[in-house]
């Protein structure tokens, strides 16, 4: 659910709403929709309550049109569960499950779209180990969620990084507070979300979207007869749509934070680069999504920390990498440099099977 609040508000007059962990919509001065304010980006500046919203908010300007691939484009793009459309003369926002609703009415997409080509590694920690552990796996693998593992490795719960920071810097009165060290120290399962939704390893894509539209949820771990084995997002089923609904334009999705031009055309120069060298090892079909995140700044040395992770998906098969750095363009580069290794793997996996085959079938010939 989203709230409306104007863009003279300052973080410190909306803690009661980002404790209940909704997005803001954020208006003009004539009340109209100027921007989205993520909840998760509103926690991050509740030890600046002073901040105006205005100087932290997502600005989107609305589409010209309610065309689901534009709309898809859009969300992805701007990394924003809602958007807004002009129809009619007057603003419409629209949000992450209007729009997975839609994609269920694209049955023939949907019959394309493959649980195993979405499904991502589900990071986990244990109920009984405490925050400042959940913090540290987070900011190493550049992720916000983990699923949380009772003592026999059965799925207990679910904690974000938002659960942790709302914990942390608001308390009880909706008041904003300062963290000490003792809350580093409390354990995961007092504060994760035990009401857990999960899809199972055997559903279809379009269970997982209704279990997500009538629960409202962006992530779902996925089980297999009880076992965690993966999870998949709300954003993760858009990238595959858009992929599949537009397949040569979309081999390469590159997300998570905006990128100019320059920065888009060096990855596809890298992208390209390596489709020639590796179209007839991995086929003709390669798509690979890239996120970037930042995961630090330090603005006094100007200088970013990136995590990088990519996901390559091809005729046979899959594989996920990942890296992180000070620079953009180096980092980049060396998880180029990893997923050729990966390629070169396969590729002499497959020259090996084929000098076996080869040497079978030759001995037979022989023989006969």
């Amino acid at each position: 659910m989203a709230v409306f609040i104007s863009k003279d508000k300052k973080i410190g007059d909306i803690v009661e709403y980002i404790k209940k962990g909704e997005d803001i919509i954020v208006t003009d001065n004539n009340g109209k929709p100027f921007g989205v304010l993520e909840n998760s980006k509103a926690i991050r500046y509740l030890y600046r309550p002073d901040t105006k919203i205005e100087k932290i908010v997502n600005k989107i300007k609305p589409l010209k049109t309610n065309n689901i691939i534009d709309i898809v484009e859009k969300l992805i793009s701007s990394n924003s569960r809602v958007t807004f459309v002009r129809e009619d003369g007057q603003i419409k926002i629209v949000n992450i499950y209007d729009v997975l609703k839609d994609i269920l009415n694209d049955k023939d997409i949907l019959e394309k779209m493959n649980l195993n080509e979405i499904i991502n590694e589900a990071y986990t920690i244990y109920e009984d180990e405490n925050i400042k552990k959940a913090i540290g796996i987070m900011k190493d693998k550049g992720i916000s969620r983990l699923i949380v593992l009772d003592k026999n490795n059965k799925v207990s719960g679910i904690i974000s990084l938002t659960d942790i920071l709302k914990y942390m810097l608001i308390d009880n009165s909706n008041n904003i507070r300062t963290p000490n060290e003792k809350d580093f120290d409390i354990k995961i399962k007092s504060i994760m979300s035990s009401k857990l939704i999960f899809a199972n390893k055997d559903d279809n894509i379009e269970k997982i979207i209704n279990l997500m539209i009538e629960n409202k949820v962006f992530s779902l771990p996925i089980l297999d007869n009880g076992n965690l084995v993966g999870i998949i997002t709300a954003k993760d089923i858009l990238i595959n749509y858009l992929q599949h609904k537009k397949e040569k334009e979309y081999n390469l999705v590159v997300h998570g934070i905006s990128l100019d031009e320059i920065d888009i055309g060096y990855i596809k120069k890298l992208y390209e680069k390596f489709y020639k060298k590796y179209r007839n090892v991995l086929g003709e079909n390669i798509r690979l999504l890239i996120h970037i995140k930042k995961v630090n700044e330090d603005r006094e040395n100007k200088k970013i920390y990136y995590q990088i992770r990519a996901k390559l998906i091809y005729n046979n098969g899959k594989f996920s990498i990942d890296d992180h750095g000070y620079d953009l363009y180096s980092t980049i580069k060396d998880i180029f440099s990893i997923l050729e290794n990966e390629a070169e793997k396969i590729k002499h996996k497959n020259e090996e099977k084929y000098m076996l085959e080869s040497m079978f079938k030759n001995d037979i010939i022989y023989y006969l």
